[in-house]
Formats: structure tokens, C-alpha cells, sequence
């Protein structure tokens, strides 16, 4: 009698467990799917996206820290083409992300001064120049300045 007691305490406390927690296979799967997370954010950087991009990369083993970039916007065309100092008209984490060769701040930042300039009435035309020098000597032109950022 004794052990006909034990043995139904013991499958209630199973029963009981077994429907509040999760089962093995889904603790494994959980995991599996965290380290397959951890793996692949920092591997798509060095398979896939934009080298200058290093948002999800080991950056103590990249040379692409190293990279140093020329740049220079102009607003208008022509004679009335001026250059714009940067620092003056958005703040240093954009110029900072623009002298890196990051041209999804590049855009975004033309996105912006272009909807501003129509909104003033002016005619929007914005041109850049990014040369970026590589680690290995070569220049790479990150934006052409005879390319209007504020075209369609």
C-alpha cells in the first residue's frame, strides 16, 4: 500500500511539471535558436553587407576601422554650387558615420537637406564627393560628385 502511494505521488509531480514547464527538446531548440542568432548577426557582415558597415562585426580583427575618407557636399549647380560644412548642419555622429564611407548616412542625411530645400522653394540639388583610402592603398569611390542625391 505504501508503495502504491509513492508510485501515484510520483505521477502527479510529473503530470504536474510536464504541463508547466517546457520539455526538453523545446529548452534544446531555445538554445539551438539563441547561438544560431549570435552566430549569424556578426557572419552577415562578412558575407553580405557593405564592408564600411560594421555594426555587427569583431571590429578589433577588421582593417576597415583603418579606412579614412575624403568627403565634400555641395548644394546648388553651377555657379551657385556651394560647399556645405557638415558640422554645421547636422551633428558629429553623422559626420563622423558620412567620413566613414557610410553611405546610408550619406542618404539619409541628402533625404532630409532635399526635403528641406523644396520646402523653402529653393531648387534641391545636392551633390557628394566620398574617397575613401583603403587598408591596401587603393581609393574607392563611395559617391560620384556628379551625382544628384536629390533626384529621384
Amino acid at each position: 500500500m505504501h508503495c502504491a502511494a509513492g508510485r501515484l505521488k510520483k505521477d502527479a509531480s510529473k503530470e504536474q511539471s510536464a504541463s508547466h514547464g517546457l520539455s526538453r527538446l523545446q529548452r534544446h531548440i531555445i538554445v539551438v535558436l539563441f547561438l544560431a542568432i549570435q552566430i549569424a548577426l556578426p557572419a552577415h557582415y562578412y558575407l553580405f553587407s557593405d564592408p564600411y558597415d560594421e555594426r555587427f562585426a569583431w571590429r578589433m580583427y577588421s582593417s576597415m576601422r583603418m579606412v579614412k575618407c575624403q568627403t565634400a557636399i555641395y548644394e546648388g549647380q553651377g555657379a551657385e554650387r556651394k560647399k556645405i560644412k557638415l558640422s554645421r548642419e547636422i551633428g558629429m555622429p553623422w559626420v563622423k558615420g558620412i567620413s566613414r564611407g557610410k553611405l546610408r548616412v550619406l542618404h539619409a542625411y541628402a533625404d532630409r537637406r532635399c526635403a528641406e530645400m523644396k520646402a523653402e522653394g529653393k531648387e534641391a540639388k545636392l551633390y557628394a564627393s566620398v574617397r575613401c583610402k583603403l587598408p591596401d592603398g587603393s581609393i574607392d569611390l563611395r559617391a560620384n560628385p556628379r551625382e544628384d542625391l536629390c533626384a529621384p
